[in-house]
């Protein structure tokens, strides 16, 4: 099973490091919260 995160990392772009991911996504105008648990993005 996929996780959501790894999804979305390789929807955005194929990224490796989920903080650029999320940088990428953001500054394209798209509304991204990373949601934690545990210490690890869930």
């Amino acid at each position: 099973m996929i996780k959501p995160a790894e999804s979305f990392k390789n929807w955005v772009g194929g990224f490796t490091d989920f903080n650029v991911t999320i940088g990428f996504a953001a500054n394209g105008s798209i509304p991204v919260t990373a949601v934690t648990s545990a210490g690890k993005i869930s």
